[in-house]
């Protein structure tokens, strides 16, 4: 029987917002704020890691929200205005840009209708510090 090893990654943002790995199997990496998030996951691919799962951690949790859209994408309404279609939708994030509400995630599920995806968008405001905890694992020698 295949026997695995894990690994968990845990990110925190910079002054920026731009997330990064900050802790690597309960260790704080040096100098971590420097280290880019996609590089680091390239050598974790290279070394035999896969990624088995995301979970995001948000601070202060209250303000935390998100929307799920179906992938036709249909109108949407938001301050005495609509939006429609792909193009529509794009608009509307731009317009929640402008108060401080920024998309920083969306992830696709297959939902079974015939082949169709559904979509969930998480935002956030500026005053939320968001931590991520991505976990690997590796065939064991």
């Amino acid at each position: 029987m295949q026997k695995w090893e894990y690994l968990q990654v845990t990110t925190n943002e910079d002054d920026e917002g731009a997330s990064h790995p900050r802790y690597v199997a309960g260790e704080e990496l040096p100098e971590w704020q420097k280290i880019s998030l996609s590089k680091y996951f390239d050598k974790l691919g290279e070394e035999g890691w896969e990624l088995v799962s995301e979970f995001i951690r948000h601070y202060p949790r209250a303000t935390y929200s998100y929307m799920v859209v179906n992938d036709d994408f249909k109108e949407t309404k938001w301050n005495n205005k609509s939006y429609k279609g792909i193009e529509g939708y794009y608009n509307f994030f731009g317009e929640l840009e402008k108060v401080g509400i920024h998309l920083f995630a969306i992830n696709a599920y297959p939902i079974n209708m015939g082949g169709r995806t559904q979509y969930l968008f998480s935002f956030k405001t500026d005053n939320e510090v968001f931590v991520r905890y991505f976990r690997f694992k590796r065939p064991k020698s």
